[in-house]
């Protein structure tokens, strides 16, 4: 008796969220569409209508949707800022953007879960596809004169800031007993990972301005 009630329960949910995944699902389609056009219509070949639309009231949504929206969603959202962030001038604030996409990348591809949205917990192929639109993203600003500055030095400490915990893999050798790799420096004497401690975190480790960044 307990068993056909708790059948009848779960029946009983279960056409209760039909209506309502009914109304997200017809939702989701109508955003994709609209940003499917919006991607059409966007871009050098209209200017005009680029720069009407690269202002921050249009992209704070799309941002939005690259962290919470279907993957089909921030596939589209992706392109479509890759027309429109070139053009939009950043400013100082801007800065917290690329840190959150930058966050989202890794979580994407150290399946990490980032705590505010199902980012790093998808499956692999979606968790991939979704880092690559992201990195495009970021590479088309990169080659933008206006957003290249920001990036680089983001880039810059983000990488230097994450320095001790890639020495600390690598000293520990990811658990192996295998010896630590040695490598050999200009004068030909070898180095091993504990000589890296001393690297110099006030030199640059990104290309500088008119080289290729990414």
């Amino acid at each position: 008796g307990g068993h056909k009630a708790e059948e009848s329960k779960d029946a009983a949910a279960s056409r209760k969220l039909t209506p309502r995944f009914k109304e997200l699902s017809a939702n989701e389609m109508a955003c994709v569409a609209m940003l499917r056009l919006l991607f059409t219509i966007t871009g050098a070949e209209n200017q005009a209508l680029t720069a009407y639309l690269a202002t921050s009231h249009f992209l704070k949504p799309l941002l939005d949707a690259v962290a919470v929206g279907t993957p089909r969603m921030q596939r589209l959202t992706l392109r479509l800022l890759r027309h429109l962030l070139p053009v939009y001038p950043p400013r100082k604030a801007d800065e917290e953007m690329l840190t959150r996409l930058l966050h989202l990348i890794g979580c994407a591809l150290s399946s990490q879960k980032d705590s505010t949205s199902a980012v790093g917990s998808r499956v692999g192929q979606i968790e991939h596809a979704h880092a690559t639109e992201m990195v495009a993203l970021l590479r088309v600003l990169s080659h933008t004169p206006a957003w290249a500055p920001m990036l680089s030095q983001l880039l810059e400490r983000s990488l230097v800031a994450g320095i001790p915990t890639l020495l600390a893999v690598l000293s520990s050798n990811l658990g192996s007993d295998l010896p630590v790799p040695q490598e050999k420096d200009a004068d030909g004497n070898e180095v091993d990972v504990d000589t890296l401690t001393m690297f110099d975190t006030s030199v640059s480790i990104l290309q500088r301005e008119n080289e290729e960044l990414l």
